[in-house]
This record gives structure tokens, C-alpha cells and sequence, in this order.
């Protein structure tokens, strides 16, 4: 068996990494914690690197695999897809207009919804003392934004149900943003936002979150459109061997382990 290799690169290395070895797969994802699925650089430990991080590795090893990793910006990563220069990223939900570039799991027509790596819920974050509430159909009392972050499907969904939304950097400028009073609510991850309140907690204190996710959506492994092309079987090998792994309960194993 092929020993496994998970190796964080810098951005600048990957034109013509891609695609150097057909037994090697670049993957980015965003340079974020979002615990347990997985942890910035200053947080990763070796020995618990993040559900998705461990899942992806066992993928991987199924089909003789190495795997390494970048985390960089989340637009950037998206970038890299573009430009063809990873072989794939995580995690990204449906959006039509991804698959100009990124290639979904599809069955019978249509995206595999057997094949995610796994489930996660947007919720609004608001200052305790705003009048602004959300009852799980819509939110009332806006008077300013709501913030997300750019490259977020969450943006163009909250868009089309006609609120006005600004694209910020990261998760953390958003809360920054909420604090100050620059935009009335944000809307994100829950983990990565209690990630973010536990770092900070006198600064965030007056920040809460409301019960009713805004939205919940399966998150998924793409792959490049260059990268499919070229491998088509080993990319399907590797949504085969996710979902086999999520449907013998892996993941949830895995969950257990990071919260005892």
C-alpha cells in the first residue's frame, strides 16, 4: 500500500503540480477552521487534523493514493479550479454555475446525492441588543446587510429571497463587521463561528445565534474539469469509496472522536 502523504504547499507551488503524477491528488480548501471537519494551520494537530481531512485520507488510501493538501483563501481556491491548477477542492455545495468549472458526483442525471462528504447548516448571527429575528420563513427587521462570505453559496441564496448581502473576506471580518455595526447580521458556519466567539469571548459576547438554520446543504468533493477529463474513472473511484465510507458510518466515528 502506498504510504500516505498529507503535505500543506504554498500557493505559489502549484502551477504544473496537478496533474505531475497520475497516483497524486491536489486538493485545496479554505484556510479556515471549521471544527471538527477541519483546522487552520495554527490549530491542526497531527494526530487530529479534522473529519473531512481523515475521511479524504482513507478515500485516498482505498485507491492507492497520495494526497496533499493546500489551504489557501476560499476565492483563490475556487481560482485554482479555474485555472485547472489543483485536481480538485472541498467544500463546495451545488451551484450551477460552479460546473463551468467543477465536477459534481452526478447519478441518473443529476448530482449524487450518496456521494457528499457531508451535511452543514448557515445560521444568522445578530447583536443581542438588534431587532432583527428570523423564524425560520424570513427576517424581519432588517434596516442594513447581511454579511457573508464571498464565494459562499449562502450570498446568491439570500439574494434571491431579495435581501441585500455584502461579500466579506472570511468569516472573521464578517463578525468584526457585525460587531462594529457595519452590517446587521452574518450569515455562517456554526462551528467556525463558535470557533471564532471562543478565541474572543469578552469581544463577542453580545453576539447570538438564532436556533433555525437559514440553510442546510450537502457539501461535496469536486474535481477540476481538466483533472476529470483526463482520470474519469479514478475521480468516480474516489465518490464510490466516500460514499461507501460515509454509509458504514465512518464520518460518525470519526465525530465521536473529536468531541470526547
Amino acid at each position: 500500500m502506498i504510504r500516505l502523504i498529507t503535505i500543506l504547499l504554498s500557493f505559489s507551488l502549484l502551477p504544473g503540480l496537478a496533474h505531475a503524477e497520475k497516483d497524486t491528488l491536489l486538493i485545496c480548501y479554505e484556510n479556515t477552521s471549521n471544527p471538527p471537519l477541519y483546522y487552520s494551520k495554527e490549530q491542526a494537530k497531527p494526530s487530529m487534523p479534522g473529519v473531512t481531512i481523515e475521511l479524504l485520507r482513507a478515500a485516498a488510501e482505498q485507491n492507492a493514493l497520495q494526497l496533499k493538501l493546500i489551504q489557501i483563501p476560499w476565492k483563490r481556491c475556487l481560482k485554482a479550479m479555474q485555472k485547472n491548477t489543483v485536481d480538485g477542492a472541498f467544500d463546495l455545495s451545488y451551484k450551477a454555475e460552479r460546473e463551468d468549472f467543477a465536477v459534481y458526483p452526478y447519478a441518473e442525471g443529476k448530482v449524487d446525492q450518496q456521494r457528499y462528504l457531508h451535511e452543514l447548516a448557515y445560521y444568522l448571527y445578530t447583536m443581542k441588543r438588534s431587532a432583527v429575528t428570523w423564524d425560520g420563513e424570513k427576517i424581519h427587521n432588517l434596516s442594513g446587510p447581511i454579511a457573508g462570505v464571498s464565494g459562499y453559496s449562502i450570498i446568491a441564496v439570500l439574494r434571491a429571497d431579495g435581501y441585500t448581502v455584502e461579500g466579506g473576506r472570511n468569516q472573521l471580518s464578517n463578525m468584526q463587521m457585525l460587531i462594529r455595526g457595519r452590517v446587521d447580521g452574518v450569515a455562517q458556519f456554526a462551528a467556525t463561528t463558535q470557533n471564532i466567539i471562543n478565541g474572543s469571548p469578552k469581544l463577542y459576547r453580545n453576539v447570538q445565534k438564532h436556533d433555525k438554520p437559514l440553510r442546510s446543504k450537502l457539501y461535496y468533493l469536486a474535481f477540476s474539469k481538466s483533472f476529470y477529463d483526463e482520470h474519469k474513472n479514478l475521480a468516480e473511484q474516489v465518490w464510490d469509496s466516500l460514499a461507501t465510507l460515509n454509509s458504514q458510518g465512518f464520518s460518525e466515528q470519526l465525530r465521536q472522536k473529536y468531541i470526547q
